[in-house]
């Protein structure tokens, strides 16, 4: 505006550029078209690798076709037809003589060079002519002579190398005699008249004259196979068999055939037959089944794990489970009922489980087949069974047994310590030794072992090193 004095930011400038719709860098925002600044399409390969690579090309048009590398020399083994671009990998022939009967011959030529050397005999009419030969040696050539070629023969030529038929063979040349010879071409004379019969000495009827064996001989010998003489050469039987065996028709092992006593005739032995009997004796002509005298033998004992009941002799295969050891509390307790518990359920079931009663000394011992805890009952009030540690109240003494008592099976003692450790095994899943150890920590006490008869020492001490009751003492571990 040529009048405006003062500039107020309005001023339109020009955008200089291409405003050609149809070139590559067309700009939109340009107000003054510029052509030389306009980059047209040109289509083409713009692939550099490509056959067909247009270095002006500025849009692929797909047309590129790719480089194949390879060995393009046609005269190369591994000429590659398809190649395009010469790499370094053609493989050219090696020439040479590639006739194997050569002298010169090359195994690795790949072309024969027309350079191989034939050496032989050129003679046509030569054994070994050679027709391929191109260095001649007649000295090689070797030539036929017919002739008898056969050195029995009366006429044999020992320079002859190929046979005419001429051989004169003398021999007999009948083929019904004897003594006919296959090689004789001229008959001699000597042709024997056929004899025939048997022509074994050793036979019965041997025929001296006889030269043609006709299959009619005879040997004569025992043919009785269960005879101690049998010939199994003799044809017929001469009578001298000799069978020994039972000849009293009245036993049981009587043999027909027998001509010679053996002393072997008996009665008949009573036997078991069973075959799962432990004195099983086949059946036979001898045997008397019997099967009381069958013998089973296996576990007689009830009380064991592997017991047979069909079993009458005991072979010493029993396995028992045995427990033993001695009921204590301050000292032995007598006349306790102590039971294997089998259903685990506290209570003694006469019926099934096996138990036992405490000596003088607190010792029991039970035999039983099912591994299982080892109990003692709460006694009446009218049992001996008695508990000597206070357990309702503290400084209380002569009480009953409170409690069940419980152990393992393979501890050699009943205190109220082992039922504490057996209960340890059986909450906790503790092995013997942690519980035990369990047991001696509670008590803050030296190591020992609760499954012995330490644990009586263990209460002994207690009752000095604790205050308060013992046993209650020994319950609050759990």
């Amino acid at each position: 505006w040529s009048f405006a004095t003062t500039d107020d930011g309005s001023c339109l400038l020009p955008i200089v550029g291409c405003m050609s719709p149809i070139a590559l860098n067309y700009d939109s925002l340009a107000t003054v078209h510029e052509s030389v600044l306009c980059i047209y399409p040109i289509a083409g390969c713009t692939d550099s690798e490509a056959l067909n690579y247009l270095s002006i090309a500025n849009v692929d048009d797909g047309s590129c076709v790719p480089s194949v590398f390879g060995c393009t020399s046609q005269i190369a083994l591994n000429y590659n037809s398809n190649a395009t671009v010469l790499d370094d990998s053609c493989v050219f022939p090696v020439f040479g003589c590639t006739d194997s009967r050569a002298e010169n011959f090359v195994s690795a030529a790949a072309a024969d060079d027309g350079s191989c050397l034939i050496t032989g005999c050129d003679d046509s009419l030569a054994l070994n002519y050679v027709s391929v030969a191109n260095v001649p040696n007649n000295a090689l050539c070797s030539y036929s002579f017919a002739g008898c070629t056969n050195s029995e023969a009366l006429n044999y030529a020992s320079s002859a190398t190929d046979d005419d038929g001429s051989c004169v063979i003398l021999g007999c040349t009948d083929s019904l005699a004897p003594n006919y010879e296959l090689s004789a071409t001229a008959n001699d004379g000597t042709c024997e008249p056929i004899v025939r019969g048997c022509t074994d000495s050793a036979a019965a009827n041997f025929l001296s004259v006889a030269n043609v064996d006709d299959s009619s001989c005879r040997y004569a010998g025992c043919i009785s196979s269960n005879a101690v003489n049998y010939n199994p050469s003799a044809t017929f039987n001469d009578g001298s068999c000799i069978v020994l065996g039972c000849t009293d028709s009245t036993k049981i092992n009587y043999d027909s055939e027998a001509t010679v006593d053996n002393f072997s005739c008996f009665d008949g032995t009573p036997a078991c037959v069973d075959l799962s009997a432990s004195n099983y004796v086949p059946l036979s002509p001898f045997v008397i089944p019997d099967d009381s005298l069958c013998i089973y033998t296996g576990c007689l004992n009830s009380f064991a794990q592997n017991f047979n009941p069909s079993a009458n002799e005991d072979d010493g295969s029993c396995v028992l489970v045995r427990a033993s050891g001695s009921v204590y509390s301050l000292g032995p307790m007598v006349d306790c009922r102590v039971f294997i518990d089998e259903t685990e359920d506290y209570l003694w079931d006469e019926a099934f489980e096996p138990s036992s009663e405490s000596d003088d000394a607190g010792f029991y011992r039970i035999i039983y087949p099912v591994r299982a805890p080892v109990l003692v009952l709460p006694s009446a009030p009218t049992s001996t069974c008695r508990d000597a540690l206070p357990f309702f109240a503290a400084g209380s003494v002569g009480e009953f047994l409170g409690l069940p008592l419980q152990t393992l099976v393979d501890a050699l003692v009943l205190t109220p310590l082992t039922t504490v450790g057996t209960f340890l095994v059986n909450r906790d899943g503790m092995t013997i030794q942690a519980a035990s150890d369990k047991v001696y920590t509670g008590l803050g006490l030296a190591s020992r072992n609760v499954w012995t008869f330490e644990a009586i020492e263990q209460l002994i001490d207690s009752l000095v090193t604790l205050s308060g009751d013992p046993l209650e003492a020994a319950l609050w571990i759990v």
